[in-house]
């Protein structure tokens, strides 16, 4: 025959805020620096595991628990003696604009002469370019002051000029230390020694 056990929990618990039940308001104390937890009002004491909801003495919410410094990846919100807590950042990929993202308003920055990208704000570091400033041209990601052999110049104004590579065109190739077409100075990556180039050397071509 089969037999199954049954774990009994208590049910005469009540919440205590401050030294005070709020059903009963019988007498009761959370553990340190606990304002608010969930008390066992068979023995009087605190909840073990994570009862706290509020803590106090300038201390703040983790977890059901009261700490004095919140761990990295969280920030530490609140002000004055009670309620402060600990709130896991979130990693958002979002578009930077400008100096702000789009999605939260967060500060952040695409770096050089990038002005929208896309950006990790919980880390934070800026990605794929997507619009250039300061009349640079937008080429595979990154702004460039002129665009290569094969590619139109397109746009004016100090904002999103671009880099369209021009139909059949053909395309250079970085050998040793210059280009193939216009002879410009180039490098492939590592040990590379002849790569595709588009003002950069373009990815997996050695």
């Amino acid at each position: 025959s089969s037999s199954s056990t049954t774990t009994t929990v208590s049910q005469n618990t009540e919440v205590c805020v401050g030294k005070t039940t709020t059903t009963t308001s019988s007498a009761c104390q959370c553990d340190n620096d606990c304002h608010t937890c969930t008390v066992d009002m068979s023995n009087n004491v605190a909840m073990v595991g994570a009862s706290c909801t509020k803590c106090k003495n300038a201390q703040y919410l983790l977890n059901g628990e009261c700490v004095a410094v919140c761990p990295s990846g969280h920030e530490m919100v609140g002000s004055g003696s009670f309620g402060r807590t600990c709130v896991e950042i979130v990693q958002v990929r979002e578009l930077c604009v400008g100096k702000t993202t789009a999605q939260t308003s967060s500060p952040c920055d695409c770096g050089g002469d990038c002005h929208t990208c896309m950006y990790d704000n919980g880390a934070p570091v800026a990605g794929t370019c997507s619009v250039c400033k300061n009349s640079q041209y937008l080429l595979n990601g990154v702004c460039v002051s002129t665009c290569p052999s094969g590619y139109d110049m397109v746009g004016s104004g100090s904002f999103r000029r671009t880099c369209v590579q021009v139909a059949n065109a053909q395309l250079e190739q970085c050998v040793g230390r210059s280009t193939s077409i216009t002879a410009a100075a180039c490098s492939c990556a590592g040990d590379c020694h002849t790569c595709d180039w588009q003002g950069v050397e373009v990815s997996n071509t050695c």
